[in-house]
């Protein structure tokens, strides 16, 4: 999804621009090579508009060519480094790219303050397939110190198919603190209680 996405967009800036087309390279620096505030370069990259065909040309990988490196306030390219850069490998305040590293991210791979990807790692919040943080994380599996909600949660606040935490709920609850259908730990309630709570209940029965 993100890979179409990104290819869209590297589309839509060639053709406006009428940069490199097909097979050529992009080089290009505005407003001169030197102090460049926007920069795009790549060394070849054939797409097409539906943002499914992205490619590097044969000749380009026989001739082994390197991929080019953007730097500047707004950055494109192959490697990108800029305050919002997008690239295969992007680094920036914002950085959007298969692998995106910065303050806010967006990518295959996303490590930022605020991060959002098929993996996705950040301080503050994670969002993804696999999404990771030390405050709050959402996704298929997500982990975090303070509140994670997804599909397996791991976290302080855990909300979730199969959440784990000291504050569980979901289908399958387990913690200190938990509610789900089935529901494991010392305090809670659950159609399957396996909790302390219900274990001290059958024995006060029987006390009785």
């Amino acid at each position: 999804m993100f890979q179409k996405t990104y290819n869209k967009i590297w589309y839509k800036i060639r053709k406006k621009l009428n940069l490199g087309w097909k097979d050529q390279e992009v080089d290009y620096q505005w407003p001169s090579k030197y102090l460049p505030i926007v920069s795009i370069r790549s060394n070849g990259v054939t797409c097409s508009e539906d943002g499914f065909h992205l490619k590097y040309d044969n000749k380009s990988c026989k001739k082994g060519k390197r991929p080019k490196l953007a730097v500047g306030i707004v950055a494109i390219g192959d490697i990108a480094v800029g305050l919002f850069s997008m690239g295969g490998i992007a680094l920036g305040g914002v950085a959007l790219g298969g692998i995106a590293l910065g303050l806010l991210t967006l990518g295959g791979v996303a490590l930022g303050l605020a991060s959002v990807g098929g993996i996705a790692i950040a301080k503050w919040v994670a969002a993804g397939g696999v999404a990771v943080a030390q405050y709050i994380a959402a996704g298929g599996i997500a982990a975090a110190f303070t509140a994670a909600v997804g599909g397996v949660t791991l976290s302080k606040l855990s909300i979730g198919a199969v959440a784990l935490g000291y504050a569980s709920f979901g289908v399958i609850a387990i913690g200190y603190k938990v509610i789900g259908i089935i529901a494991v730990g010392n305090y809670g309630w659950g159609l399957i209680p396996l909790t302390g709570d219900a274990f001290r209940s059958i024995i006060n029965l029987f006390k009785k």
